[in-house]
């Protein structure tokens, strides 16, 4: 308890300098207002509507929030995103002038080409591309987040002396439950720390892989032929696809959105919440089970027809 009296207070200002004093009012304006600190980062497709594709960078903050990291060019995410998944971080000397292949390998799955234009940008000159990626990516993440200094590229899968996760969201069923998907140790040490920060409920589900994550990219040329292979019609209403949760008509949209699902979350929530503010009415469910109807009960108001089909 702090037992100064007004009194005493005056007289601590009075012996302050004007510095001492922008510098305590600033530190108490901190104290009430403390911004968000990242605990994670994600490596997520987007623009899936563009049919290049492209990963990008976004850290999860404390409260939630997703804020993206704004790369410079395809180099500089390239080699960030090179750091994320050797476990080593940064190993320069893992790269070598003579052996390019896991670049290209890399440079391949995230823009979904061939990776002519990135030893069209190393040339001749590994060192002088190397540094100028690394230096560009390192001003992309201290842009995107004030505290930036346990990702910077050196040790970018570190943070508070834990491990960061590989995981991504992958369905959002409702306001009050989102499903996570990755790595079995890493959605077991996700769990144990939304445990800690006072989620009620979480726990892993019993499924056959990572669906709706990047961890799937391997399944997606077979996936691919399998689509490619179906005759697709122009539906006779609207097709809101739980990739963009958006409504679709175009076979060729839909033949597309089906294959980005492979690698994107279900966006279940906004889904619902679209079809309602476009002027739905009633919710059919079709087939064995009623967790879809559920689902749909925690996003609807109150009132909504919800039925289902066995």
């Amino acid at each position: 308890m702090n037992n100064n009296t007004p009194t005493d207070i005056k007289k601590l200002i009075d012996t302050m300098s004007v510095e001492e004093l922008r510098q305590r009012l600033y530190d108490y304006m901190l104290a009430d207002n403390k911004p968000s600190r990242p605990v994670a980062i994600v490596v997520r497709l987007k623009d899936i509507s563009n049919r290049g594709g492209r990963y990008d960078v976004l850290f999860i903050m404390e409260n939630g929030e997703e804020v993206e990291v704004k790369f410079k060019d395809r180099h500089s995410r390239l080699i960030y995103i090179y750091t994320l998944i050797h476990a080593q971080g940064y190993q320069r000397r893992s790269l070598t002038k003579n052996n390019y292949q896991p670049l290209r390998e890399l440079f391949s799955k995230i823009y979904f080409a061939d990776s002519s234009p990135l030893m069209k940008a190393i040339g001749d000159h590994f060192d002088r591309y190397m540094n100028q990626s690394v230096a560009q990516a390192r001003v992309a993440v201290r842009k995107a987040i004030a505290d930036s200094e346990d990702f910077e590229i050196a040790r970018p899968q570190r943070h508070g002396g834990k491990l960061l996760v590989n995981f991504a969201a992958a369905n959002y069923n409702n306001d009050g439950q989102i499903v996570i998907s990755g790595e079995v140790t890493a959605v077991e040490a996700a769990c144990a720390e939304l445990k800690a920060r006072g989620v009620k409920r979480a726990l892993p589900l019993q499924v056959g892989g990572a669906f709706h994550s990047p961890l799937m990219e391997p399944a997606r040329q077979e996936l691919a032929a399998a689509i490619e292979a179906t005759r697709f019609h122009t539906p006779k209403c609207p097709v809101y696809q739980n990739v963009d949760a958006l409504p679709h008509t175009d076979p060729a949209e839909i033949r597309h959105n089906l294959l980005m699902q492979l690698t994107s979350p279900v966006r279940w929530t906004q889904t619902v919440k679209n079809m309602l503010a476009d002027g739905a009415e009633a919710f059919t469910e079709v087939g064995p089970g009623t967790v879809l109807q559920g689902l749909v009960r925690k996003i609807a108001p109150a009132g909504t027809e919800i039925s289902g089909i066995a």
